[in-house]
């Protein structure tokens, strides 16, 4: 009976004499775990509980009886067992019979007696009488068994072949894009076909080997390249993220793992997709539709071994701004039906993980996603994996609208999916890892000027403000522009163009102060210092002069600009570490100083300047 209910796919119940079986009428639901079961992943080895449920597990959902929900759950029916039965069932297991009385073995345990065999008599066709030769009945011994050939030997599997394609990462080295499929043009361009998924590796000879896989530090450091998605329509994912791969086990070994799916060996992510737990940076995961950018932090790992992570992760998201910002066509800021450029900085305070921003750039357009959801401590919960190295790995996959709705829907209908002409080819090119751009003093006339931002500014809003790249700093009880440039651009800009601007004053009168600039070239008469102090005051008069009335004049127009930078400021682009500060710029426009931030007031044109050096575009 035991072995027909394990044909039914039963599991005894824990109390009682009940066997719960499947109820295929009963439909599947989502189950949410409760207390530890998620730390444990509870579901993936559950089946039928005592709580009168069938469980089903399945990594990602995908496939799963009620995506995208990985746990699912189901009513069983309840059935009622036969004691006596089992008892029964229990003594025939051994060989199958009944047990006779009487006969035992060796061991003393019941043995049914072989019955006397006969056979019917023999005849013949010859003349003479016929006679009955009784059979004998004496026992025969069993024939003696043919020798046992001995087993032969598995063959041995044949290894798997990986795709493997150079591919050079400016700023980094010569690398080597290896897993299924995939193509690279030119050893700069990525294709990708749905299906494909590919890993970075530093060296690659075939095998899939732990120490062979790339391992960026990105702390400090900015992740660009240009990504072509026009034919990756809704339900469809193109997703460039890094993992802390390899896998390892509870001592601290790199784990091939056993359960992985269609992942290759070593992996991890912070959903188990391929059995293994670690922490993941998803840098993005798009299609034509949406562009999300997403962080998983994980538990303290044990010897390299994690046991949970967040699933969910804190995302930053296009479909969550309102607005026509991505998607195809000449109506949004960043229009998919054309490539566009990705940004990723990876702010470093310390050796902790302070902070990201992802930058979309398409000619004079952009879209940032400051990913100001994440608070401070859930970076740097991910500051061990970021400083230790995280591999780079590409895939693109898909599915039906109902399993990848929490990427894409809305804006993405209920009615798509990811197969045909909706999952073309993807394109990642120019890849490139360089220092993030650091904040520099912008303006030419400023004795600062390409001179760094000190970060203890730049981290407090009632001293800095910045839209875009470009951005004002209190300093030294002035107002200074400022703007973000590569940080190698910077040093030696701040030696060559400060020569300069030496080399141009050289000639004039000593102890000339303008703008925060002294220079001291040697003992000169009163009366020319009087002159320049003049001059400098008419100039200082005259600017602010032409300032207040363009300020003025172009008063209506720039208001106009208020519900825009409004949009911008909820898309993300206005950089800033404080919601008070973001008031700065509609503070511009009613004339009025920075609310919230006494400091940082409005002074001379020093707004009005940098909201037309923005509408131009130029520093």
């Amino acid at each position: 009976m035991r072995l027909a209910w394990s044909a039914l796919l039963t599991v005894r119940a824990f109390a009682g004499h009940v066997t719960f079986v499947a109820d295929t009428t009963a439909p599947w639901k989502c189950h949410h775990y409760v207390g530890t079961q998620q730390e444990s992943n509870w579901c993936e080895t559950a089946s039928f509980e005592k709580d009168g449920y069938e469980y089903s597990f399945t990594n990602g959902g995908v496939g799963g009886p009620c995506p995208p929900c990985w746990c699912c759950k189901r009513k069983a029916k309840a059935v009622e067992e036969d004691d006596t039965q089992e008892d029964e069932d229990a003594s025939a297991i051994g060989d199958g019979s009944a047990a006779s009385p009487g006969a035992t073995g060796s061991a003393g345990a019941a043995i049914a007696p072989l019955a006397p065999a006969t056979f019917a008599p023999a005849t013949t066709t010859t003349p003479f009488p016929t006679t009955t030769t009784p059979f004998p009945t004496t026992t025969t011994p069993a024939p003696t068994a043919a020798p046992t050939a001995a087993p032969t030997q598995a063959p041995t599997p044949a290894p798997i072949v990986y795709d493997n394609h150079i591919l050079n990462v400016e700023g980094l080295y010569r690398g080597v894009m290896a897993g299924d499929v995939g193509s690279v043009d030119g050893e700069d361009e990525l294709t990708m076909q749905h299906g494909d998924g590919l890993t970075l590796f530093s060296a690659f000879d075939g095998e899939w080997k732990p120490d062979g896989l790339s391992e960026l530090q990105l702390l400090g450091k900015m992740l660009s390249f240009t990504v072509d998605l026009s034919k990756v329509g809704c339900a469809c994912n193109l997703a460039l993220y890094l993992i802390s791969s390899p896998g390892r086990d509870w001592l601290g070994k790199p784990d091939p793992g056993e359960k992985r799916g269609d992942q290759p060996p070593y992996y991890c992510d912070a959903n188990k997709v391929g059995g293994q737990w670690c922490p993941e940076l998803d840098i993005m995961q798009a299609n034509n539709h949406v562009f999300q950018a997403t962080l998983h932090k994980c538990d303290a790992p044990v010897n390299g071994h994690y046991q949970s992570c967040d699933r969910g992760g804190c995302e930053e998201s296009t479909r969550l701004i309102n607005g026509t910002v991505y998607g195809p066509g000449s109506k949004y800021t960043i229009d998919t039906t054309k490539p566009f450029e990705v940004r990723t900085e990876f702010y470093e305070g310390v050796g902790t993980f302070t902070g990201m921003r992802t930058t979309l750039l398409q000619g004079k357009q952009r879209l940032v996603l400051r990913h100001g959801s994440c608070k401070t401590s859930y970076f740097a919960k991910m500051s061990d994996a970021m400083a230790g190295g995280m591999s780079l790995r590409v895939s693109y996959w898909g599915d039906k609208a109902q399993t990848m709705g929490w990427m894409d829907t809305p804006p993405c209908d209920k009615h798509t999916s990811c197969s045909a002409s909706n999952a073309g080819a993807a394109t990642i090119s120019n890849m490139a890892m360089s220092e993030v751009p650091v904040w520099t003093f912008g303006d030419p006339k400023d004795a600062n000027f390409n001179k760094r931002v000190p970060p203890e500014l730049v981290g407090d809003p009632e001293y800095f403000i910045a839209l875009d790249d470009r951005g004002i700093v209190r300093y030294e009880d002035a107002e200074h522009f400022v703007h973000h440039v590569p940080a190698s651009n910077a040093d030696e800009a701040m030696v060559g163009e400060t020569d300069a601007i030496m080399k141009k004053f050289e000639t004039l009168p000593a102890d000339v102060s303008g703008r925060g600039f002294l220079m001291q070239t040697g003992k000169v008469g009163s009366a020319a210092v009087a002159l320049v102090a003049i001059f400098l005051l008419l100039v200082t008069l005259s600017a602010v002069w032409i300032g207040h009335s363009r300020a003025r004049l172009s008063e209506r127009s720039r208001c106009r600009r208020g519900t825009a930078l409004s949009n911008a400021q909820t898309a993300g682009e206005l950089t800033t570490n404080s919601e008070g500060a973001s008031t700065f710029l509609h503070d511009c426009f009613s004339n009025a100083g920075l609310g919230g931030s006494p400091l940082l007031k409005r002074s001379g044109s020093s707004c009005q300047q940098l909201l037309a050096k923005l509408e131009g575009n130029t520093d």
